[in-house]
This record gives C-alpha cells, structure tokens and sequence, in this order.
C-alpha cells in the first residue's frame, strides 16, 4: 500500500491510483494555508479528474496505462507512447475532463 512515498488509492483499469506524501501540503499551500477542508479535497479531486481525463483517451487509444499519479504541485499519468497525434489528443484529455 505505501511504497517510497505513495499510497495507492485505488485502481482504474488495473492501473494503481496513487496520491505521494506531498499532495496534502500543496492543497494546504493552494488552500492559503488555513484550515479548508472542502478547499483541500476539491484541490485534489481537480487534479484526478485532471489526470482520469488523460487516462481515458490513453485507454481508448489502447495504450498501455501505468499509473495515475496526485502529488503536490499537481500529477502525472503514466502511459506508454503513441503517435504525435494520439500524444497531442491524450494531452487535451485532461484540460476537458476538467472543464
């Protein structure tokens, strides 16, 4: 469950969610450092949608999914390369999960 500082979460298509030690100090940090729960928890949920949108189009391209991964300053889907095309699709898949 923990491993080298991350928790897995969850899973999404057997790919490992994972939230890194540092994803509750950057929602203090964005929070203005007071005390905001529901200000901590949409930080975080913002990024994994975020990030969920990028995993999407990465399994709908039959990509190969490693991770989802939350940490402070934001996060990152691990994937395995595409074309250019499809790479440039899967990057505009977050900005649209989130909006």
């Amino acid at each position: 469950m923990f491993e080298r500082g991350w928790l897995t979460v969850a899973r999404w298509k057997g790919a490992p969610i994972r939230v890194h030690w540092s994803a509750p100090l950057g929602a203090f940090f964005f929070g203005g450092f007071r005390f905001a729960p529901a200000v901590w928890l949409a930080f975080l949920v913002i990024i994994l949608v975020h990030e969920l949108g990028h995993a999407f189009l990465v399994r709908r391209f039959g990509l190969g999914l490693v991770s989802i991964d939350v940490y402070g300053m934001g996060g990152l889907c691990r994937h395995e390369r595409g074309s250019a095309y499809q790479s440039s699709v899967i990057a505009w898949g977050g900005v649209i999960a989130q909006g």
